[in-house]
């Protein structure tokens, strides 16, 4: 079934409208709860995220969590650098309701930001990060371009020797890779 969708190219994704719908009514208290059950090495992968990091992030680092729905990402980072700060960007003002409830034990240390990162208009201060992640959110463009255009946006935001770390499912070379 998968491989039949991934196979389906771009034309074969979901919209942007349809992707920000199906998260905006979504429970975002329950949001989450069910992929381990789907994904048996979910968070195990989420886990590796930091220490994947750890090496890059400094002390009082500045990360923006592209995508970051309801803030389990951010939560997992906050725990393992407790000096740094998050901005939480998500396309889902619902799924961003979440984050003070699952981030009330990191108070002032986080903020959140409603927008869609694929959009032309979504811009990102230069120079202002010191790490981006996102984390199955991507995936959710479509062609080369967007891509590119999303990429670019990252790169300027990034401060020098900043780094981007994307954890997320990409179409492979042939069907049975993918």
């Amino acid at each position: 079934w998968i491989s039949d969708l991934l196979a389906g190219g771009n034309d074969a994704k979901v919209t942007f409208e349809q992707v920000k719908e199906r998260f905006d009514r979504e429970d975002s208290a329950a949001y989450g709860l069910q992929i381990p059950k789907w994904f048996p090495d979910y968070d195990y992968v989420h886990d590796l995220i930091c220490e994947v990091l750890r090496p890059y992030i400094s002390y009082e680092a500045l990360i923006l969590d592209l995508g970051g729905g309801t803030g389990r990402i951010a939560k997992l980072l906050l725990d393992a650098f407790p000096s740094c700060r998050i901005v939480i960007q998500d396309i889902s003002v619902n799924m961003l309701s979440e984050v003070p409830n699952k981030l009330q034990d990191h108070a002032g240390r986080f903020e959140c930001v409603e927008g869609d990162f694929f959009a032309e208009t979504f811009d990102l201060e230069p120079n202002r990060f010191d790490c981006v992640v996102s984390v199955h959110a991507i995936h959710h463009g479509r062609y080369k371009e967007v891509y590119r255009n999303l990429y670019q946006k990252i790169y300027r935001c990034l401060k020098p020797a900043g780094c981007f770390a994307c954890l997320d499912n990409v179409a492979g070379d042939t069907p049975e890779l993918a």
